[in-house]
């Protein structure tokens, strides 16, 4: 016969092991729902790119590093003042984005002259506001440009730097390289990829800090 310190041993045991199961589940509902791959219009890095630092000053005459990257979304665009079509077009897709997102999801958006020689600080602060007051112009040597199209995994062209990349890069909060987005995209397109990208690294990032597991290990 059981005896009434052996049902009580059992039934502990089996709310024990209900807890680990229930635990088990959580976590493999969680994690890998959330770590599906997401599809979007651009190039999406279901691991995060480091990004090195670098060295830029902004239309505020103010250092800009990897380290303003930092706590905040980024989009990063590579153009000139001169061009007379395709960074025009591409800064007034990215005002309409801009004003589509709330407020309170809106990214920091950086244009970072290619033509250093005749970009200046002032002249690249009232070609960039022209399309949006928010966004921010930064330029740097042309080597320096070149080793940040480098980092972020851009083609690079030192013969002639104003055949540039037109590729927008979009940086996490952690200031790593996220995601992509290619020349030509629909404003529609950019902000469903945009918003479906931050709903996704949100989820991503609650597995990641649920207690007792370490998703990035």
């Amino acid at each position: 016969m059981i005896n009434k310190r052996t049902l009580i041993r059992k039934f502990f045991l089996f709310l024990f092991i209900d807890f680990i199961l229930i635990i088990a589940l959580v976590y493999y509902f969680g994690f890998y729902r959330n770590t599906a791959n997401i599809q979007i219009h651009g190039v999406y890095l279901p691991h995060a790119l480091a990004l090195n630092d670098f060295k830029l000053i902004d239309t505020q005459q103010q250092l800009l590093t990897q380290k303003r990257l930092i706590g905040h979304w980024s989009l990063l665009y590579f153009g000139f003042t001169s061009c007379q079509s395709i960074c025009p077009t591409t800064l007034s897709q990215l005002n309409k984005l801009y004003q589509q997102i709330p407020t309170t999801k809106r990214p920091m958006v950086i244009f970072i002259s290619v033509d250093p020689k005749n970009d200046t600080i002032n002249k690249i602060k009232t070609f960039v506001h022209a399309f949006n007051p928010a966004f921010i112009g930064a330029r740097t040597n042309i080597d320096e440009v070149l080793h940040l199209q480098k980092i972020l995994h851009l083609n690079t062209n030192s013969q002639n730097p104003l055949n540039h990349s037109m590729d927008l890069v979009l940086i996490n909060p952690q200031g790593q390289i996220q995601a992509y987005f290619s020349y030509p995209q629909t404003v529609e397109h950019m902000l469903e990829d945009y918003l479906s990208i931050l709903k996704f690294y949100k989820r991503e990032s609650n597995v990641k800090t649920f207690p007792g597991f370490d998703v990035a290990k």
